[in-house]
């Protein structure tokens, strides 16, 4: 249970955890935000040097992801911002990716153009020892994502949705 004192435009949990009811993904979707640190870790394969980005979890969400495959992809953001990291379950990314194939990929190119968005850059991925989720750099420096960013928790009627974004994202 999240108890939501009243502030302003903003709202608290009982944690102190700051949240903000978001009027731009959907209609009064509750999304609680923490800042976390990034690492980078130069890591090497056939095409050459690369780099590998550590995404910190909070730690009362670790048990949702131990244990589990996840998939990390683009996703849409607000005005100004436009792209986030989405994280998703392995179930939870069957089910997306079972919604955008019964769509008219054939007939219209805009539908074409959005399922081609989420999953052109989907990438497997899961919780390392250390408590952070491993994305690649291209999804990094499309979110533009630095040293800190903001893991999101989207509260939903069917449960909770992941995303990182970039830690400006809602300074207005």
């Amino acid at each position: 249970m999240i108890l939501i004192l009243h502030i302003g435009n903003k709202y608290t949990n009982q944690e102190g955890s700051t949240m903000r009811y978001a009027r731009y993904l959907d209609d009064e979707l509750l999304i609680e935000k923490y800042v976390v640190d990034v690492t980078r870790k130069e890591v090497y394969d056939d095409e050459g040097a690369n780099f590998e980005y550590g995404i910190k979890i909070p730690e009362k969400f670790v048990p949702i992801f131990q244990g589990q495959q996840l998939v990390v992809t683009r996703g849409y953001g607000r005005k100004g911002h436009p792209v986030i990291i989405n994280i998703f379950l392995e179930s939870a990314w069957e089910e997306f990716e079972e919604r955008l194939n019964k769509l008219p990929t054939t007939s219209d190119k805009r539908v074409r153009r959005l399922a081609s968005f989420f999953t052109g850059d989907a990438t497997d991925t899961e919780l390392t020892v250390e408590n952070k989720i491993v994305i690649q750099e291209h999804l990094i420096n499309i979110a533009n994502i630095d040293r800190q960013c903001l893991f999101l928790v989207i509260h939903q009627e069917d449960g909770m949705r992941f995303a990182v974004a970039c830690k400006d994202m809602f300074d207005d």
